[in-house]
C-alpha cells in the first residue's frame, strides 16, 4: 500500500528537508500554484493535501471548498503564517481538517498527514465513508 499526499502552494513545495522525509513514506505530488489546484487529476488519488494559504489571501477559501466537491473525503491541513482566527474557524469549518501556523513543526506536520493519508486510504479501500476529525493546532 503506497499512500498518496499532495502539497499545494508555494512555500511547502519548497521545503525540500520536509519534502524529502514525506518521500520515504509516502508517494508526494506538488502543485506549486495554489489555483491550479482544483483543475489537476492529483486530487483523485490523494489521500491527504496540505495547502499552503500564505500569499494566497484571496484564493484560498475557493479552492478549498472546490477542493472539498471534487474530493470529500479527502483531508486537508491548512498551513498558513498570518490567518486571523476567523480565517482559521472559516477554513476548519469549510471542511480543512487541521491547521498549522508557519513556523511549523514539520516532525508535528509529518506525523499528522500521515496519520490522516493512512485514515483516508483505509476508509478509501474499505469503501467506507468516515473523515477524520477536526483538531486545530496553532
Amino acid at each position: 500500500m503506497v499512500l498518496h499526499v499532495c502539497l499545494a502552494g508555494t512555500a511547502i513545495t519548497r521545503d525540500w528537508p520536509f519534502i524529502r522525509r514525506l518521500k520515504a513514506r509516502c508517494c508526494v505530488s506538488l502543485v506549486r500554484q495554489l489555483t491550479h489546484l482544483p483543475h489537476t487529476r492529483i486530487l483523485d488519488s490523494a489521500d491527504a493535501i496540505v495547502v499552503d494559504c500564505c500569499g494566497a489571501s484571496d484564493t484560498w477559501l475557493d479552492v478549498l471548498c472546490e477542493i472539498r466537491a471534487r474530493v470529500p473525503g479527502a483531508p486537508v491541513i491548512l498551513i498558513d503564517g498570518g490567518m486571523t482566527q476567523e480565517e482559521i474557524a472559516c477554513g476548519l469549518g469549510s471542511g480543512a481538517i487541521d491547521y498549522f501556523a508557519e513556523p511549523y513543526a514539520a516532525d508535528l506536520l509529518l506525523q499528522r498527514v500521515e496519520v490522516l493519508a493512512q485514515q483516508s486510504h483505509n476508509a478509501r479501500t474499505s469503501g467506507g465513508s468516515s473523515t477524520p476529525r477536526t483538531r486545530s493546532n496553532s
